[in-house]
């Protein structure tokens, strides 16, 4: 438990330690993968039906589709046997967009483009 003893501003970091021995177990990597693919890669999206618009498949999945997002573009990837994946943030609870933003640069940086792709990812607004 941290107790302040002076005066704290409008921090925006925080200190913490932590104690390991040696690198992270098989279990520990397999947990942690685990909880980045369910909690920051979003959940698999239907497929776009046809003639379907940005307002319409929004609607439909329940999930927000940016304005002037290229539908196109969301077609063209499903046809090349990807699955679109999103959600929702709710920053109430979590304002760490940055976070999200480095795991997924990592994730791409570390692919050839034929397994991950980055399409509507600006968490700024």
């Amino acid at each position: 438990m941290k107790i302040r003893t002076d005066f704290v501003s409008n921090s925006s970091s925080s200190s913490f330690i932590l104690a390991r021995r040696g690198g992270l177990s098989d279990k520990q990597k397999d947990a942690i993968i685990r909880y980045i693919e369910e909690e920051m890669l979003g959940k698999p999206l239907p497929p776009i039906e046809d003639g379907e618009d940005q307002e319409a498949y929004s609607d439909r999945v329940g999930c927000w589709i940016s304005y002037g997002i290229d539908m196109e573009e969301l077609r063209k990837v499903q046809q090349e046997g990807m699955t679109l994946y999103g959600d929702t943030i709710n920053f109430e609870c979590c304002d760490h967009a940055e976070i999200f933003q480095e795991i997924w640069d990592i994730i791409e940086k570390e692919d050839d483009g034929s397994n991950f792709r980055q399409i509507d990812t600006d968490l700024s607004y």
